[in-house]
């Protein structure tokens, strides 16, 4: 993860996620005001790896819509029926959406959770994927149904207040 700062139309844009494209044509960042960007980072093939690229990453395309407090999260999926990079992207508001190679929302393939979306990878299978939120839980979704499965919780916040209770066998050992 790295964070950089990008000025569109007098507009500031903080890079907070990225994830390139399995071929390295694309990269992928969300933003912190809720859109993804897609830029090309494609390299001069004819050039050794030790000579600088003189091709630069452009900015390719951006998304219409936008994520409540920010782009959390991407991935890239691969969509079997078309042969096209899908991007999966999870917001700070709990939202989990598909988005199609020309960053278009996939209305069908959206869903809610709770806390802000703060990880996700695709599972062994390929038939879903699993998300980590902000509040320290695990979802599942299928990609044929889109539904999610809560798989893991635990505590996430501050404890302010231990008690033993009475009757209880309590020792400190000193190493």
């Amino acid at each position: 993860m790295f964070t950089r700062t990008l000025h569109k139309h007098h507009t500031h844009h903080l890079l907070r996620y990225f994830r390139s494209h399995s071929c390295l044509q694309f990269a992928y960042c969300g933003t912190k005001t809720g859109e993804v960007l897609k830029f090309r980072i494609d390299r001069d093939d004819i050039q050794s790896f030790n000579t600088p690229d003189r091709i630069r990453p452009t900015l390719q395309d951006y998304s219409r819509d936008r994520f409540g407090k920010g782009c959390k999260s991407i991935a890239c999926v691969l969509n079997p029926s078309t042969g096209n990079t899908n991007i999966l992207c999870g917001g700070g508001d709990g939202t989990v959406q598909i988005m199609n190679s020309l960053l278009n929302s996939v209305k069908k393939f959206s869903a809610k959770i709770t806390g802000a979306v703060t990880s996700m990878c695709i599972s062994p299978s390929g038939q879903g994927f699993y998300c980590g939120t902000s509040l320290s839980q695990r979802y599942y979704l299928d990609f044929a149904t889109f539904t999610p499965e809560l798989r893991g919780t635990c505590h996430y916040g501050e404890i302010f207040d231990v008690k033993v209770r009475s009757g209880a066998i309590y020792e400190r050992r000193d190493l």
